[in-house]
């Protein structure tokens, strides 16, 4: 009975000498990751440093560089007059900038048919869409003009009102 008591103590102290181990080298393990990641930190901040360092560095040059300018290479930047007669005419070459383009809806329908049963065509551009000619829909197609603006009121309404100045007679002209 002795060296079956003898055999399970060994065994309890083998046991917990293994987890003992285990335990310290996870504990090493987390160590190792955390001086890992301060050196990394160490090594991002040293860059750091030494980037704001140069920029330092380089403005503190700049009003050194802008005396030398001033006294020594009297550098200026161009002026409109040194390529053309008047800064007007310089102004003149820069492109107007271009309007938002206009989306148009087109409807279109046989006159026998549903209002429910209607085709809808979206086009975009900065010109109106071309009138459609077929000769087996004798009814015109409808324009609307579709948009939305904040705080003038919803779109529902813009596209009555839309619609209301199509179907409203034009005037005849004189």
């Amino acid at each position: 009975m002795t060296t079956y008591a003898g055999a399970a103590l060994m065994l309890f102290a083998t046991l917990g000498t293994a987890i003992a181990s285990y335990t310290v080298n996870l504990h090493v393990a987390g160590e190792r990751a955390a001086v890992r990641q301060l050196r990394a930190d160490l090594g991002a901040q040293t860059r750091q440093v030494l980037s704001l360092q140069a920029e330092l560095r380089t403005r503190a040059r700049l009003p050194e560089m802008q005396r030398w300018n001033d006294n020594v290479f009297k550098m200026a930047a161009p002026s409109a007059t040194q390529f053309l007669r008047s800064p007007v005419q310089l102004a003149s070459f820069v492109a107007p900038a271009a309007p938002p383009p206009v989306q148009y809806a087109v409807a279109t329908a046989p006159a026998d048919a549903a209002p429910e049963v209607a085709s809808v065509v979206v086009r975009t551009g900065y010109a109106p869409p071309p009138a459609a000619t077929t000769a087996a829909s004798p009814a015109p197609a409808q324009l609307v003009r579709a948009s939305y603006e904040r705080g003038a009121g919803t779109i529902a309404d813009s596209v009555a009102a839309d619609l209301a100045s199509i179907a409203a007679p034009a005037a005849p002209a004189r």
